[in-house]
């Protein structure tokens, strides 16, 4: 996959709060997801709604990635970082991996 993604916007529905997901990779069939929140903690439940939302999203889409077979959604949550007096610098946290085995009819 040579190809730059810009983010996406995604919206959770239980919480309200919006996230940003692109495709990283896309290697023997396994599609590889960053899906970045803002800095609010959010329950495990809606990292996972969101890891599926993500992946649906970029399965059904045009961009050739039909032929995915699983999904690997790592979650990142950025907040500022401590030191930065100017508050332009922020902190990425792995909050979780997330992993999706498309079988037909249950995610298609």
């Amino acid at each position: 996959m040579d190809r730059h993604f810009d983010p996406e916007i995604i919206i959770d529905e239980l919480t309200g709060n919006q996230c940003y997901t692109k495709p990283l990779a896309f290697k023997n069939g396994v599609l590889y997801i960053e899906l970045v929140l803002s800095g609010k903690k959010i329950s495990e439940k809606s990292h996972r709604h969101l890891a599926v939302r993500a992946a649906k999203h970029y399965r059904s889409s045009l961009f050739g990635f039909q032929n995915a077979v699983a999904a690997k959604v790592t979650v990142l949550t950025k907040s500022p970082c401590a030191e930065d007096a100017g508050g332009k610098l922020e902190k990425s946290t792995v909050e979780t991996i997330v992993g999706i085995m498309f079988q037909e009819g249950i995610l298609n």
